[in-house]
């Protein structure tokens, strides 16, 4: 057993490590929702649209916790998220990590004024932010294959990731609630 420093109950230095933990636990809680996004959708389950559910998902993630606590998710989370993804999918090596970092960045750089406008702007925000990631995406899949990709897919992806968002953000609410204690997120 470790003996705690001169003068310090034991209880205290108990307590100090759990308390560490949680502050731990809350820090990593939006990367590690993510990574087990990345890691359940990844695998070979043969679904329909499950790329896009993936694509879907880890969207409406970053964006969330980049306008609403973008100290819980850092430029370097993202970027390791979108090596994970890109890895795991056999993806063109960067365009995930290039649409994430997109995503990011915008949703950080407005995140003040959607606080003030509310979950209808940040919800109009994003959609425009995924229609040109997608577009993007589809542009450089279609040029490394020099084909040009069904145009089914660019409108499935998009629509299914904007569905999502709104889903996802109420739950993402509920949680940021509770890891910071107040309600300061774009849906209030």
């Amino acid at each position: 057993m470790i003996n705690p420093p001169e003068g310090q109950p034991v209880h205290e230095l108990h307590y100090s490590i759990w308390q560490r933990l949680d502050i731990f636990i809350k820090r990593w809680f939006p990367f590690g929702v993510i990574l087990v996004f990345i890691l359940f959708l990844s695998a070979p389950w043969g679904l329909p649209g499950q790329k896009e559910l993936l694509s879907a998902c880890i969207y409406s993630s970053v964006f969330f916790w980049a306008v609403n606590n973008s100290s819980f998710l850092t430029p370097i989370m993202v970027f390791l998220l979108g090596l994970i993804t890109d890895v795991l999918n056999f993806d063109q090596p960067g365009v995930i990590i290039l649409s994430l970092l997109i995503i990011y960045a915008v949703g950080r750089a407005a995140s003040r004024r959607l606080h003030q406008l509310g979950f209808v702007a940040s919800w109009v925000l994003f959609t425009g932010i995924v229609a040109v990631v997608v577009a993007i995406e589809w542009a450089i899949n279609s040029l490394i294959t020099l084909r040009f990709l069904p145009i089914f897919l660019l409108v499935f992806q998009y629509v299914l990731t904007v569905g999502i968002f709104p889903l996802l953000s109420i739950c993402y609410l509920w949680v940021n609630k509770r890891i910071t204690g107040n309600i300061s997120s774009t849906l209030g």
